[in-house]
């Protein structure tokens, strides 16, 4: 029958969202007592928003005749966060007891964003006949998002103890970001005739991400025990962010006739992500005892962020017959990365005591990005006469600035009887790590 089932969808998907908070901490927390086996906790936790789109297609028509299942498939998805916070921790927190079963922590946590695209069509369709199954498929898929959040730690945290089982902790987390595209395209038919299977496959996925953060520890931290057997830690993590694009295409078409199976393959992935973050550990951070188990950290880390982008391309179609299987393969993947970060220690690291065991370590990470590009085209073809002409075509770029300032300024001081452990300051950058993969498998007759 002529003229059936030629179906048009449209699928769009949006998502928007501005959660620009501001948190402040201002009160005094102070805990007393004779065994404490819980300690004092002030946090502050932002972002952690979750955007998601998801469609699926299932298209099962198959006619023969004239110019039947002509299917038009059409997805567009997008996500946009707009989430710059601002968390302030300015309260004391002080911890006093004989036995300290469980320590004083004051963190900030922002970012930790996830947003996600899932696109999924199944195209069954097969016939007989002219003019059938040529099936144009559309997918869009886009992210944006802007997180951009300013965290202080300004309070004087304290802990003493004749036993101090558990630490004195101030960090800061921000990034941790995550944004996803996936699409998945089966397409299967058989056909027999003239001018049928001619699909046009376009695939189109894109991330963008801004995350410059400022953080700052400034801080009064100080431990007093006999017996310390956890320390303090003072530590700033930013970065970490990740960006993904999966693309899979599936075509399992195969025939007999003329100027059929003559598809043609377009995916396009690209990433960006600007991270720049500024990060400064000003703090007065002290321990004092005997027999310090545990030492005194000021840790920074920066960086860490992950962008990639896979493909996978794979026509199976089988046949003979005349100007059929000619297909054309286009695949674009970039990655754009900036993660020039400041990171600063500027801070006093003292540790007094009969017996240090423990080191007092002073660490900045920077670097240790990840970017890289997949793709993978097999083609089986089929044989006859002006057949199996194809033409590919990838593309792979990876753009990487990361420039990063690294600074330990800090005044460090361990006075003792008995020193067994010493020193460490440490500034590790670079790390970095791009790749590019492109494999082409062409088993046409």
């Amino acid at each position: 029958m002529p003229v059936n089932n030629n179906d048009t969808y449209n699928v769009n998907q949006a998502n928007g969202l501005n959660d620009s908070d501001i948190d402040l901490n201002v009160a005094t927390v102070t805990q007393l007592g004779i065994g404490n086996f819980a300690g004092a906790i002030q946090g502050v936790n932002s972002g952690g928003n979750t955007q998601g789109n998801a469609s699926a297609i299932f298209d099962t028509g198959g006619t023969g005749g004239l110019l039947n299942d002509n299917d038009d498939y059409q997805v567009g998805q997008q996500n946009l966060m707009n989430d710059a916070d601002g968390n302030l921790n300015l309260a004391n927190i002080g911890q006093a007891g004989f036995v300290n079963f469980a320590g004083v922590h004051q963190h900030t946590t922002s970012g930790n964003n996830d947003q996600t695209n899932i696109s999924s069509i199944e195209d069954s369709g097969g016939g007989f006949g002219f003019l059938n199954n040529n099936d144009d498929y559309h997918v869009n898929q886009f992210n944006g998002l802007l997180d951009s959040d300013q965290n202080i730690n300004a309070a004087q945290i304290g802990q003493i103890g004749l036993a101090n089982l558990a630490g004195v902790a101030q960090d800061t987390d921000s990034g941790g970001n995550t944004q996803n595209n996936t699409s998945t395209i089966d397409d299967g038919g058989l056909y027999l005739g003239a001018f049928n299977g001619n699909d046009s496959y376009h695939v189109g996925q894109q991330n963008n991400l801004f995350d410059q953060d400022a953080n700052g520890n400034g801080a009064g931290i100080y431990q007093f025990g006999i017996h310390n057997f956890a320390g303090v830690l003072q530590s700033i993590d930013s970065g970490g962010n990740s960006q993904g694009n999966s693309s899979t295409i599936a075509d399992y078409g195969g025939g007999f006739g003329f100027g059929n199976g003559n598809d043609t393959y377009a995916v396009n992935q690209f990433n960006g992500l600007l991270d720049s973050d500024h990060n400064t550990s000003i703090g007065l951070i002290g321990q004092a005892g005997i027999g310090n188990i545990a030492g005194v950290d000021q840790v920074t880390w920066s960086g860490g962020n992950d962008q990639s982008n896979t493909s996978n391309i794979a026509d199976l179609g089988f046949g003979w017959g005349v100007a059929s299987n000619n297909d054309h393969y286009t695949v674009g993947q970039s990655n754009i990365m900036f993660d020039n970060d400041i990171n600063t220690n500027v801070g006093i690291v003292a540790q007094l005591g009969v017996g240090n065991s423990a080191f007092i370590d002073q660490d900045i990470w920077s670097g240790g990005n990840s970017q890289s590009n997949s793709s993978t085209i097999y083609d089986t073809g089929g044989s006859g006469f002006f057949s199996n002409n194809d033409t590919y075509d990838v593309t792979q770029a990876n753009y990487l600035n990361d420039q990063d300032a690294n600074a330990n300024a800090s005044v460090a001081a361990q006075v003792g009887l008995g020193n067994f452990a010493g020193f460490i300051q440490d500034i590790d950058s670079g790390g970095n790590t791009q790749g590019n993969v492109s494999t082409i498998t062409d088993l046409g007759a």
